[in-house]
């Protein structure tokens, strides 16, 4: 089995936030509920604009399942034990960027880069 996990650096203003989830989120509605996200957007401006910028990696061989929430910080771990483990241990199958604007009174709107 491959596990399936994104590495997503979030851009609003001169506030960033890197974090791992879980598949390869497209977003608002895949982003929220990852602590790291939540947090970051309470210390946003609802009219902020946030770029979502990622590289999705598969980390065994087979058949490829979204990494949950567990596994994701499985990958966490060995990433924090070692720096290079993405890219020594993970194979990166596609990178993506967008940007979703805030509103109080709405959801996020992904805008394709």
């Amino acid at each position: 089995m491959a596990l399936r996990f994104s590495a997503v650096k979030l851009t609003a203003q001169e506030k960033s936030c890197e974090l791992l989830v879980g598949g390869v989120p497209t977003g608002y509605e895949d982003l929220t509920g990852w602590t790291a996200f939540d947090n970051f957007l309470k210390d946003i401006d609802d009219e902020d604009k946030v770029n979502v910028q990622m590289d999705t990696y598969l980390y065994g061989e087979g058949e490829i399942v979204d990494a949950d929430p567990a596994e994701v910080a499985y990958m966490k771990q060995r990433q924090e034990a070692n720096p290079n483990f993405l890219n020594d241990r993970c194979s990166n199958i596609g990178v993506l960027e967008y940007d979703m604007d805030c509103s109080q009174n709405e959801t996020f709107e992904m805008e394709m880069n």
